[in-house]
């Protein structure tokens, strides 16, 4: 039943709001007052097309909006499975924008046009001249058959498990295509996923990769230039004997004053420091060996690291764990949709 017709912007019509009450209401005017106007209006909640050419003001859109008492539960039925909500009354909306284009609302939710028709086909007849009656259509006759039969309920209890029907066969219709698309992708994304966790990554662990590689690939220039360093600093004629007679000659002057006695302790924690660097370049250069089977180990790893980086079009070892997890979600998933899939079907 419709409950209200609110008119905002259309032809002559700057703005109306009618309510109508339960049973038998009438609209009455003279000729050109404008009763065809509000047909139109309703039309437009019908699935009537929008025209720009019927706003009265260019410069606003144009409003239709119907309330209608809804009490079918197949109709209830058909809006859930659309994605709707339902209740005790439906709202309709037309809008037509200044560039002509119109916009549909159910409940305030987007809806196409075609689907407006469906809906208010089963809550709007419209008789006018020379137009046969909607008993020509096989649907009513088969609702006055059931009327006649006393089984209204039982039909409209039928509609409702039909539409929940279709619904969950829409919905395993859908999962058996998600499942036929991921099964076409399941031996690939296995591949990819056993070479991932084959490889064993650790996130950021190209970083040092390359340093540890010129480290071993250069072991034999390190080693001689760290044992030149530590001859400069170690040696009868080197920086710290230099360093060390200085502090022998500087002991000898006597000199009063806090300044001199400064300069003197510089020279002997110079000294000390001296020889701490000199200890910790002979470890470096002890601890640097030349070893070809690790670098080797280490340059394997390195390419096996920038190809799988070249294939999965990443920078860095953390995006190939990412990818990896989420191949691994991937194939779960697919795996999961078999359980859903004979659930829905039972």
């Amino acid at each position: 039943m419709l409950r209200k017709l609110y008119i905002k912007n259309y032809t002559l019509i700057e703005e109306l709001d009618v309510n109508f009450d339960k049973g038998f209401n009438v609209i009455t005017g003279e000729t050109g007052a404008g009763k065809s106007i509000i047909m139109d209006a309703l039309g437009l909640i019908l699935g009537s097309r929008a025209d720009s050419d019927a706003l009265q003001d260019k410069n606003q859109k144009c409003i239709v909006e119907a309330e209608f008492e809804i009490k079918s539960k197949e109709l209830d039925a058909f809006l859930e499975e659309k994605g709707y909500d339902t209740g005790p009354s439906c709202f309709i909306r037309r809008e037509i924008a200044t560039n002509g284009k119109s916009r549909s609302f159910i409940n305030d939710t987007p809806a196409t046009v075609h689907l407006i028709k469906e809906i208010t086909q089963h809550l709007v007849d419209v008789h006018s001249q020379h137009q046969t009656l909607e008993i020509a259509n096989s649907l009513n006759q088969f609702e006055v058959l059931d009327s006649f039969a006393g089984i209204l309920s039982g039909t409209e209890n039928f509609g409702v498990a039909f539409h929940a029907y279709k619904a969950k066969k829409n919905e395993l219709a859908g999962l058996q295509e998600q499942q036929a698309s991921e099964q076409k992708e399941k031996d690939y994304n296995t591949y990819l996923f056993e070479e991932l966790n084959k490889a064993e990554l650790k996130a950021g662990e190209e970083e040092g990769l390359d340093s540890e590689i010129e480290k071993l690939a250069n072991a034999d220039t390190i080693k001689q230039q760290l044992a030149h360093a530590f001859e400069i600093l170690d040696n009868p004629q080197g920086t710290n004997a230099l360093v060390k007679e200085l502090s022998n000659v500087l002991a000898k002057i006597k000199l009063p004053g806090e300044h001199f006695a400064s300069l003197r302790t510089r020279v002997d924690s110079s000294l000390i420091e001296l020889k701490d660097i000199a200890a910790e370049l002979e470890d470096l250069a002890g601890s640097i060996n030349n070893n070809p089977a690790k670098l080797e180990e280490l340059e394997t790893r390195s390419d096996l690291l920038n190809n799988l980086m070249a294939k999965h079009r990443v920078k860095t070892v953390a995006e190939l764990v990412a990818i990896r997890e989420q191949l691994s979600g991937r194939l779960v998933y697919a795996d999961h949709l078999s359980v859903q899939i004979e659930k829905l079907s039972a």
